[in-house]
């Protein structure tokens, strides 16, 4: 199994994890791609692009018309919040 596969399924699995846990999610745009945390937990899933955070977030359930918008409003170094359908 290559790099990015290895990766992609360990966002799977730990996007997974927090699925049974929150509803609320903070993510962060960093210099190295974006980082998602389930509010109050430190230890984030990281996403080297967009693209891989967005398809982290779509199988969170936050609904696929929100994804622009919180990209848009996306700045580094500080969190949004994301909020998933329940």
């Amino acid at each position: 199994m290559n790099n990015s596969a290895e990766r992609s399924r360990i966002r799977t699995a730990a996007a997974s994890s927090i699925l049974d846990r929150d509803t609320t999610l903070v993510l962060r745009q960093t210099k190295r791609g974006y980082e998602l945390y389930a509010n109050g937990d430190s230890s984030p899933i990281r996403c080297e692009t967009w693209p891989q955070a967005r398809r982290v977030l779509l199988s969170l359930g936050v609904p696929h018309q929100r994804l622009d918008e919180i990209n848009s409003r996306l700045v580094e170094g500080k969190g949004l919040i994301v909020r998933r359908k329940v």
